[in-house]
């Protein structure tokens, strides 16, 4: 129980970022679940929409402090990377290319000629 005014405000104040970061987080958490959604379909152009809005949320939840930058580059890297693999992979089978070596973040190691 707060003994002062101020630590009534203190309170109050707290009440509300908590709250408004919770939504924030939440957020996050649901464009991240589209997202995978779309790449495990294959929706090329809903993932791509999916991807750009998780990365503006990352980047406002940044912004405000809900999350650390490093936390909010650490979460958004890995759907670069699989956005990056499954395109790379839609465009290397139209060369009659093939993908090698399963990794758990990305999916797979892509051959190319220059290797």
């Amino acid at each position: 129980m707060p003994n002062t005014k101020s630590a009534e405000r203190r309170v109050r104040n707290s009440a509300r970022r908590a709250l408004s970061n919770r939504r924030s987080k939440t957020r996050i958490k649901s464009l991240e679940r589209k997202l995978r959604d779309a790449i495990k379909t294959g929706k090329k152009d809903e993932a791509a929409k999916a991807l750009q809005a998780v990365s503006s949320a990352f980047d406002k939840a940044a912004k405000s402090g809900v999350v650390p930058v490093e936390s909010a580059r650490f979460g958004f890297a890995p759907f670069s990377s699989i956005m990056r693999a499954t395109s790379t992979a839609v465009s290397l089978s139209a060369l009659g290319m093939t993908a090698i070596a399963p990794l758990p973040f990305i999916g797979s190691v892509l051959t190319s000629a220059a290797m």
